[in-house]
């Protein structure tokens, strides 16, 4: 007696968390809620296929961030591994460069300025 009760119990919870689920709002589903975010523009992309998972003002010009500049330090690793610069090597900064802003215009280099060894560490944040 005690063992049916306990078969009829189960199969009743059972039965009433799979009427509960199917109730369950369209907006809980997996992708279907929209992420906040404050930031002004934003891209989120699925690596392996390329489909863009969310956006947010894709298309607005924005100064390039931390991963450009991550980005050329593995460049720079790079090459100095590879052996096609060294270290002491000078760099100078153009004009171009200068004008398009960011951290270099605060750091007090101008177009015209030549860089070397640890100036280009510290400008590009290896130094820090």
């Amino acid at each position: 007696m005690r063992r049916c009760c306990l078969i009829t119990s189960l199969i009743t919870i059972t039965v009433i968390a799979i009427f509960l689920l199917q109730l369950t709002p369209v907006e809980f589903a997996w992708g279907s809620v929209t992420p906040e975010t404050e930031s002004p523009s934003a891209l989120l992309m699925e690596a392996h296929t390329g489909k863009i998972i969310y956006e947010k003002n894709p298309h607005q010009r924005r100064a390039p961030a931390s991963v450009t500049k991550v980005a050329t330090l593995l460049v720079a690793i790079d090459a100095l591994k590879n052996g096609k610069v060294k270290w002491n090597d000078r760099v100078v900064t153009s004009e171009a460069a200068w004008e398009m802003g960011g951290s270099g215009d605060l750091a007090g280099t101008r177009g015209g300025n030549v860089l070397q060894g640890d100036d280009d560490r510290y400008f590009s944040g290896l130094g820090q």
